[in-house]
């Protein structure tokens, strides 16, 4: 069920939106769902945007841009996937070594913010060396690192990245 007004954090609800509105404001637009978010009824294909990356890789003006959507937790619930289900479409993702991973959930750091344990492993385990995106959880340090990989916490906020001319 969507929430008519998502101005709250932990609401659940329609993004579709605020993807449409990117859409109309640049060429190409990329992302993963976080745990509270639907693309109208989203068990559809049909409903979910171009860009939209779950365990897949969109090239974008030569940038490789890989995702997952959702988080590791009960499976039962929105947007979850037990650790092993979460794994699949990851490990997928990491080993084409995009230039850019989106996650919502952020993996622990070897800084030691918080995340997700076993995503760091998968991360750690294919030795990825690109960026990741991510949020979910807050870090007053937003960069640090994961392996070999620089992650990005974007908790809050918003990425656009736009090609130089």
């Amino acid at each position: 069920m969507a929430t008519a007004d998502l101005q709250g954090r932990s609401e659940f609800g329609d993004v579709g939106e605020v993807w449409r509105r990117m859409r109309r404001q640049f060429s190409r637009v990329a992302g993963v769902l976080g745990n509270h978010d639907q693309f109208g009824d989203s068990a559809r294909p049909s409903h979910r945007p171009e860009g939209f990356l779950d365990g897949a890789i969109l090239e974008m003006n030569g940038l490789r841009v890989g995702g997952v959507s959702g988080i590791v937790g009960d499976s039962g619930r929105a947007n979850r996937r037990s650790p092993d289900e979460f794994a699949e479409p990851l490990i997928t993702v990491l080993v084409l070594q995009p230039d850019i991973l989106l996650l919502h959930a952020a993996p622990e750091t070897d800084e030691g913010a918080p995340g997700d344990a076993s995503i760091a492993d998968w991360i750690r385990s294919t030795d990825f060396a690109g960026l990741i995106v991510c949020g979910h959880v807050h870090w007053d340090e937003r960069v640090q690192r994961c392996g070999r990989a620089t992650v990005l916490n974007v908790d809050g906020t918003v990425v656009t990245l736009v090609p130089a001319s």
